[in-house]
C-alpha cells in the first residue's frame, strides 16, 4: 500500500524543519505515488524560518541524498519527476540556518561516507563542495543512511552524539489489517494506522512510527517522571523541539511531586538517567543549530530550573555544562523575536539557574524593554522577581517600563503577585514610582482577604524595607490576614511579619500579638539564628514580656544557636535581654559570651553589647562576662567618628551604670579620652524631650496643689532630667508613661504591667541625685476621670512619699478624700482635745499616714508608743496616740511626715464631731 499524500507531506515537513528522524521514512516515499503531489501542496507550508535555496548546504545534501536514491530505484521515470519537483520546490524557499552544529561527531564507517559522497555528487556538487559538506557537515552521515534507504541498499549504522535507544510504541514484525504491506528494494513497507487512540502513526520497516502531534499527547498524560522518560527514551530519534519542551515542561511540573518517579525506581538525581542524559544530548543538539527557538526554549529552559529548583539535576553540575551553554545562546539568538510571556519564563528560569553571560542579558534585557507594554500581571511580576533575586539591578530604561508595566497590571495582580512584586522592589532598594505604589497600595487592599501566610509576611516585610506606611485601610487588611494566617505560618513567616511591625514602629492589636505569640511558642524551636533574632527584638522593641515557658524555649534555643550567630544577631540578643530585664540561663549566658568574642570584631558592634552588660550588672547583680573589658579596650582604640550619636548615647550611658555598680561588683575597664567629651555631649543633648499632654496635665495638678516646682529639671551632675522637680523637698516626680512598662505575656493594656530595665534604671540614677523619686503610672493616672479625683489621687501619691500638701481652699466628698488617703486642708493646726470617731475613717488613716510616721520614729521611741498603742481599744484610740506624739514632735527631720499626720488629723475632725 502507498503512502497517502498527508502522510508525504508530514514527512516533508519533518525534512523542512532539518529533522533527520525523517529518514525513517524513507521507505514509504520510495513507493508513493502522491509525493510530488505532496511535494507541491507542502510549498505553501514551509516557512521562511525553516526553508532554504538548492545553494543551501543541508537541502543539497536531502537533495543529493534523494537522487542518488531515485537513480538507483526501479521506478525511475516517477521518481525522476519528484526529483524535479523537490529541486523546484527547494530553490524557490528562502534562506535559513543549517540546523546542525559543527560540535556534532563526524565519524562514519566506509560505507555511510561513500554514500554520502555519492549523494552529493548526484546532486552536482564539485569535490572540493564535498569535501566542505563533509567537513562543516556532520548530519551528511544520517543523509547516507537515508539514500541507501530510498535507493534500496543495505542500511549502513551511523555514529550520532545522540544515544539511539529502542524505538517506543512499536509493534515488532506487526502487519495487521490494511495498513500492512511488504516495502520494494529492502527498504521496508509503509502504511497508515491508528493507535486505537485516533492518534496517526505509520509503518516504516518493522516498527510504527507515531506522529509529533501523538507524541505531545503521549507526553502530556503520564503521571510520574518515570512515564515520560519512557516515552522520550522509545521515541528519542522522533522527538521534534516541541516535543523535547514539552517533555521538560512535564518533568518541571511534577519535580516537587512525592511521585515523581515510582517505587519500583526511585531516583532524587534525574541528571542520572541514562534516558534524561540522552534527552540533554538532543536538547543540546537542537539548541546549537538553532531549531530550539521561541516557546520551545523557553519552555525547556523553564523545566529545567524547576528540576534544579527541586533539587532534582544539579544545574551547577559540569556534565549540565554543555546543554546549559548552548541553551543561553539560544535565548540569546532568540531574544529579539521572544513574546512577552517567553521572556517572563526565561528570566524566571535563570533566576532559578544563576545569571547567564553579559551577551545573552543584554539580549534579555533589550527583550524586557521591547515587550513590557504587552506584558501581563504574571510577566512583569515574574521578571521585577528575576531581578530581584539575581541581585542585577535593571537600567533605567528597563525599570522605567518595568514600572509602567506594574502601575498598568496592578489591577490584575493576584495575592502571590502582589506579594512577589512589592517583594522585589524591595529587594532592589528602590521604591516605585508614586502613580505605582498607589495601584499596589489598592491592590494589597483588595487581595488580602485571599492571601495565605507567605504572601502575607513577604508584603509587610516589603513594606517595611521600603519604609513605606500604606494606606489605613490597606494595613489593617494585611493584619486581618496576619492574624488569620498566623497558624500556617512557618519560622521565617513569622520572623518576617514581626520584623515588619518593628520596623514600621505599629504595634499589633492584642488579638493579633495573642495569636502571633501563640505561633512564636510553637515553632521557637525550629528557628533559625536569624529567626530567633527578629522574634525576640520584637518582644523587646513592644515592651511585651513572654511568658515563661515561651521564653524558656527562647533561652533554650539562642544557647544551640549561639555558636553560628552573627555579629548583629549576638548584640540584638543580649539587648532583648537587658529591655526586657530577664537573665540569660547560666549555659546561655556563657555561650553568648563566647558568641561576643567571637563575633564583635567591629566597633560597630560594640554600644549595644556593653549597653546590655551594663543593664544586666546593674540590675540583676549577673557575673561579669570575661569579654566585658576586651570589648571596652576595642572602643579604646576607636575614634569617636567611627559612632554615630546612638551609639555615643549607649557608650555614655553604659559608663555611667558602671559606676552604680558596687566596688565589689566592678570590673576594671579603661573608657576612652573623649567618652566625657564627644559621647557626653551628645548624652547631654538627649535629655531634652518635649512633654505629653498627660505630663502636663499632671503638671496643672501639681501647681492646683500648691507646690513649688520646676518643669524637665536637670540634676546637679548634668546626667539626667527630672520631669517635675520639687525644690522646697528635694523630690522628683516622674510621670511613667506606656514605653515604660513591660505587659506580661500577651495581656490586654489593662494587664499587668512591670518597668522595663531602663526605667529601673533612671529611677536608680536619680535616686542618687535627690532625697526621693516619686512614679506616677499612666494607667492610674488615667483612671481618674474628674481634675478632683486627680488631685486626690496626686495628694495621695506625694503624701505615701512623706510630702507634706497644703491645698489652696479645695474641699472634696469624704468619699473622694478618704478613697485616696487624704483630703485637702486649709492649714488650721489642730488640737488634742478635739474629738473624732467612725472607725474606718480612722483606720484609713493609720494605714496612709500613721504608719508611715511610726517607721520613722527612733527605735527606742517607736518601741515605747507601740506599747502604749497596744493597750488601745479602738482605732480612735490609737490614732489619738499617734497625732499626740505628732503634736510633741519638734524634730525637723521628720517634720513632712508630721505635718501628714496632722492635717489627716484636721479632715477628720472637721467631719465627725464625736469626741475620743
Amino acid at each position: 500500500m502507498t503512502l497517502t499524500t498527508s502522510g508525504a507531506r508530514l514527512t516533508l515537513r519533518s525534512l523542512a524543519l532539518r529533522r533527520p528522524a525523517a529518514a525513517d521514512y524513507a521507505g514509504a516515499l520510495v513507493d508513493d505515488p502522491n509525493y510530488a503531489r505532496a511535494i507541491h501542496e507542502e510549498r505553501r507550508y514551509a516557512p521562511s524560518s525553516c526553508a532554504a535555496p538548492a545553494t543551501q548546504p543541508w537541502y543539497g545534501e536531502w537533495v543529493g541524498a534523494a537522487t542518488a536514491a531515485v537513480v538507483h530505484s526501479p521506478r525511475g521515470t516517477e521518481q525522476q519527476r519528484a526529483k524535479t519537483t523537490t529541486q523546484n520546490v527547494f530553490s524557490s524557499s528562502a534562506p535559513s540556518r543549517s540546523l546542525f552544529s559543527s560540535s556534532a561527531s563526524t565519524s562514519g564507517n566506509k560505507a555511510t561516507t561513500s554514500g554520502t559522497v555519492i549523494a552529493m555528487a548526484e546532486a552536482g556538487l564539485t569535490q572540493q563542495q564535498q569535501q566542505q559538506q563533509h567537513t562543516q557537515r556532520p548530519w551528511l552521515v544520517a543523509a547516507a543512511g537515508f539514500a541507501t534507504a530510498l535507493g534500496g541498499h543495505r542500511r549502513t549504522s551511523t555514529t550520532s552524539t545522540i544515544p539511539r535507544p529502542r524505538l517506543g510504541n512499536t509493534i515488532q514484525n506487526q502487519r495487521t489489517g490494511s495498513g500492512a504491506s511488504s516495502g520494494s528494494g529492502g527498504g521496508g513497507g509503509g502504511g497508515g494506522s491508528s493507535d486505537g487512540r485516533g492518534n496517526p502513526t505509520r509503518n516504516v520497516g518493522d516498527r510504527i512510527l507515531r506522529t509529533p502531534r501523538a507524541r505531545m499527547i503521549d507526553l502530556r498524560n503520564p503521571t510520574c517522571a518515570q512515564d515520560i522518560l519512557s516515552i522520550v527514551g522509545n521515541s528519542l530519534r522522533e522527538m521534534t523541539p516541541t516535543c523535547v519542551g514539552v517533555a521538560f515542561n512535564r518533568l518541571g511540573k511534577m519535580a516537587k511531586s512525592r511521585d515523581f518517579s515510582p517505587p519500583s525506581r526511585r531516583f532524587q538525581k534525574i541528571s542520572e538517567d541514562a534516558t534524561f542524559i540522552g534527552l540533554m544530548h538532543l536538547t543540546r543538539n537542537f539548541a546549537e543549530s538553532g531549531c530550539l527557538q521561541g516557546t520551545d526554549m523557553a519552555v525547556t529552559l523553564n523545566g529545567i530550573a524547576k528540576l534544579h529548583e527541586a533539587k532534582r539535576l544539579d544545574a551547577l553540575n559540569t556534565s549540565m555544562a554543555g546543554a546549559l551553554g548552548a541553551l543561553e545562546n539560544a535565548a540569546a539568538r532568540a531574544a529579539p523575536a521572544l513574546k512577552p510571556q517567553e521572556v517572563s519564563m526565561t528570566m524566571w528560569a535563570y533566576a532559578k539557574l544563576g545569571a547567564p553571560g553579559q551577551d545573552t542579558w543584554r539580549a534579555l534585557d533589550d527583550a524586557v524593554v521591547r515587550v513590557a507594554p504587552n506584558a501581563t500581571s504574571q510577566g512583569v511580576t515574574n521578571t521585577f522577581w528575576a531581578y530581584a533575586t539575581l541581585k542585577r539591578m535593571p537600567r533605567d530604561e528597563v525599570w522605567g517600563a518595568l514600572d509602567a508595566a506594574a502601575e498598568r497590571e496592578a489591577k490584575e495582580l493576584k495575592p502571590q503577585e502582589v506579594s512577589n512584586l512589592l517583594w522585589a522592589y524591595a529587594t532592589l532598594g528602590k521604591a516605585p514610582s508614586r502613580k505605582t505604589l498607589e495601584a499596589l497600595d489598592a491592590a494589597a487592599a483588595r487581595v488580602a482577604p485571599e492571601m495565605i501566610s507567605q504572601a502575607v509576611a513577604n508584603t509587610m516585610w516589603a513594606c517595611s524595607k521600603l519604609q513605606w506606611h500604606p494606606n489605613k485601610d490597606t494595613w489593617a487588611a494585611l493584619a486581618t490576614a496576619a492574624r488569620r494566617e498566623a497558624r500556617g505560618m512557618n519560622p521565617q513567616n513569622l520572623s518576617n511579619t514581626l520584623y515588619a511591625y518593628t520596623r514600621l514602629a505599629v504595634e499589633p492589636d492584642a488579638p493579633t500579638w495573642a495569636a502571633l505569640e501563640s505561633v512564636a511558642e510553637r515553632l521557637a524551636r525550629q528557628m533559625n539564628q536569624q529567626e530567633i533574632t527578629c522574634t525576640m527584638f520584637a518582644f523587646a522593641a513592644f515592651k511585651r514580656m513572654p511568658e515563661d515557658v515561651t521564653w524558656a524555649t527562647f533561652d533554650a534555643e539562642v544557647r544551640r544557636l549561639a555558636p553560628s550567630m552573627t555579629a548583629q544577631s549576638v548584640t540584638t540578643v543580649l539587648s532583648a535581654y537587658a529591655t526586657l530585664g530577664r537573665v540569660p540561663e547560666g549555659k546561655t549566658w556563657t555561650a553568648l559570651d563566647g558568641a561576643v568574642g567571637r563575633t564583635v570584631h567591629s566597633v560597630i558592634d560594640t554600644p549595644t553589647t556593653l549597653w546590655a552588660y551594663a543593664v544586666l550588672y546593674a540590675l540583676r547583680d549577673i557575673d561579669h562576662a570575661s569579654r566585658y573589658a576586651a570589648v571596652w579596650d576595642m572602643v579604646c582604640r576607636a575614634d569617636a567618628k567611627e559612632f554615630d550619636d546612638i551609639a555615643l548615647g549607649q557608650l555614655f550611658h553604659a559608663s555611667l551604670l558602671h559606676r552604680f555598680l558596687p566596688s565589689s561588683l566592678r570590673t576594671h575597664v579603661a573608657y576612652p579620652p573623649w567618652l566625657m567629651v564627644e559621647a557626653r555631649d551628645v548624652w547631654r543633648r538627649g535629655l531634652a524631650h518635649v512633654s505629653s499632654h498627660a505630663h502636663l496635665q499632671l503638671v496643672r495638678v501639681i501647681d492646683d496643689l500648691g507646690f513649688q516646682y520646676e518643669v524637665e529639671r536637670v540634676t546637679d551632675d548634668g546626667h539626667f532630667s527630672m520631669d517635675i522637680y520639687l525644690p522646697e523637698y528635694d523630690v522628683a516626680v516622674e510621670f511613667d508613661g506606656p514605653t515604660h512598662y513591660i505587659s506580661s505575656g500577651s495581656t490586654s493594656p489593662d494587664g499587668s504591667r512591670t518597668r522595663t530595665a531602663k526605667t529601673e534604671i533612671r529611677n536608680l540614677c536619680l535616686a542618687t541625685q535627690c532625697v526621693k523619686v516619686v512614679t506616677v503610672p499612666y494607667f492610674e493616672f488615667d483612671n481618674c476621670n474628674t481634675t478632683e479625683e486627680r488631685r486626690a489621687y496626686v495628694h495621695s501619691k506625694l503624701v505615701s512619699a512623706c510630702v507634706g500638701v497644703t491645698c489652696k481652699g479645695t474641699t472634696t466628698s469624704d468619699d473622694a478624700g478618704f478613697h485616696h488617703g487624704a483630703a485637702p486642708s486649709d492649714g488650721a493646726s489642730p488640737s488634742s482635745t478635739e474629738k473624732l470617731s467612725n472607725g474606718a475613717s480612722v483606720e484609713s488613716a493609720l494605714a496612709h499616714v500613721g504608719d508611715t510616721y511610726l517607721s520613722l520614729l527612733p527605735t527606742q521611741k517607736r518601741a515605747s508608743l507601740a506599747a502604749t498603742s497596744s493597750a488601745a481599744v479602738t482605732p480612735a484610740a490609737k490614732w489619738a496616740l499617734v497625732v499626740a506624739c505628732a503634736e510633741a514632735d519638734t524634730t525637723k527631720v521628720r517634720a513632712v511626715t508630721r505635718i501628714a499626720v496632722l492635717e489627716a488629723n484636721a479632715a477628720l475632725l472637721r467631719t465627725h464631731s464625736t469626741s475620743l
